[in-house]
């Protein structure tokens, strides 16, 4: 009734108890037990995502376990649509109804509204022109670096993006 042995990193193992009582009469019993493979989850620390109302796939390994946690469905995919830090946990049960826990952490930003100080213009073809900001970030589309500098061969209406922010 009272605790023997601790058994670790072993597949199976023959145990045997010996009880001697107060009279000094010994008795002993064996057993074999099976000890089944523990799980590992392990998960990222942190993920980023910005408040823009999408849901985004965690995830996890092994697969096949439960998430829990604020924003998240079980199958894990987290819907970011409130502003803030939230702890999810990641849980997976095997056959052998061993389990492992992990928990991670997902930071939802902001959605970041750029602003670009030059008006829409016409341009001569050839001659350079700046799009400028006082944003951090880059520029994209047909013709432009990504400092926002446009010089275009090709007479047409083109469009520019400017891109901000994390996750």
């Amino acid at each position: 009734s009272t605790s023997c042995c601790d058994i670790q990193n072993v597949d199976a193992t023959n145990v045997t108890a010996m009880v001697t009582n107060i009279h000094g009469c010994t008795a002993e019993d064996s057993w074999v037990i099976n000890l089944a493979n523990s799980p590992d989850v392990e998960l990222t620390d942190t993920l980023i995502f910005c408040n823009d109302g999408s849901m985004h796939p965690i995830p996890s390994a092994p697969l096949g376990g439960d998430w829990s946690g604020p924003h998240v469905t079980s199958n894990g995919v987290f819907h970011a649509e409130e502003n803030g830090e939230f702890t999810l946990t990641y849980t997976y049960t095997n056959a052998e109804s061993c389990s492992d826990t992990d928990s991670l952490v997902v930071v939802v930003t902001e959605l970041p509204a750029p602003t670009i100080a030059t008006p829409p213009s016409d341009v001569c073809i050839g001659s350079p022109f700046l799009l400028q900001t006082s944003d951090d970030g880059v520029w994209s589309g047909p013709g432009i670096s990504n400092t926002g500098m446009i010089q275009q061969s090709e007479p047409g209406s083109y469009m520019y993006y400017l891109t901000t922010g994390v996750g």
